[in-house]
């Protein structure tokens, strides 16, 4: 076993599900906007995510311990939150794995939240760029969404998940927010979000990001800080064995 996938309830049924994840690219934008969605859809977790180099980070939750890698469901959305980034080895065969479980359950389609530096920016009315696979582009047919420039490139495990669904013929949609890439950006996430409200009708309040954006930003350094210093310690643990 390398990564495995373990639910909390063996009847769980995801035919016709949104799949929603987003890491910890550009801004961070993608794993705030999660998190934020988890929170205020107060959405149930119903598994977790094993590797082989789990990262070794968790903290205390009001139902028990929040591990690296969880999966929670609210109605029809399904978000994979991951507090930390996936060791480096196990990067591309955890895109895949995640990739692989969501064409095998029946979901109808997949978001990925991510960032884009907002130096590519051109006005402050530009918000978003997209990526959209064939199969995306073939069921929304009534979509008009700005796409990612040529010579753009999204990178990471969103984009290895894509890639995925792009060879598969799976229908999947990477958000782009143009976000600061020298900081946490808690207002990029919510222009991700304010898109999903938009498109699902899901009316998600972002208040919080909005008023908050610096307490969340000083939160998220802090946890990124943490990890950090945890990494380091562990390689120079190892270093001497």
């Amino acid at each position: 076993m390398s990564i495995r996938i373990v639910l909390l309830r063996e009847d769980l049924d995801f035919t016709g599900n949104v799949f929603i994840t987003g890491f910890h690219g550009i801004g961070l934008t993608g794993f705030i906007a999660i998190k934020h969605l988890i929170s205020e859809l107060k959405a149930e977790k119903i598994g977790f995510i094993e590797t082989l180099n789990l990262p070794p980070i968790v903290s205390a939750g009001d139902s028990g311990v929040i591990t690296p890698f969880e999966l929670y469901r609210y109605s029809q959305y399904v978000f994979l939150l991951t507090q930390v980034l996936p060791s480096l080895k196990d990067q591309s065969k955890f895109s895949l794995k995640v990739a692989d479980w969501v064409l095998s359950n029946g979901f109808s389609e997949a978001i990925l939240i991510g960032g884009l530096n907002k130096q590519f920016q051109r006005d402050e009315n530009d918000l978003y760029r997209f990526i959209m696979t064939s199969a995306f582009k073939n069921s929304h047919k009534n979509i008009n969404l700005p796409m990612l420039e040529r010579g753009l490139y999204a990178y990471g495990l969103l984009a290895l998940m894509l890639s995925r669904f792009e060879i598969r013929g799976f229908p999947a949609l990477a958000i782009l927010p143009y976000a600061d890439a020298s900081r946490p950006d808690p207002l990029a996430a919510a222009k991700a979000i304010d898109f999903l409200n938009n498109l699902y009708k899901l009316n998600v309040d972002v208040t919080k990001l909005m008023m908050d954006a610096q307490r969340i930003e000083k939160e998220v350094q802090l946890l990124l800080k943490e990890w950090s210093e945890q990494i380091k310690s562990e390689r120079k643990r190892l270093s001497y064995m």
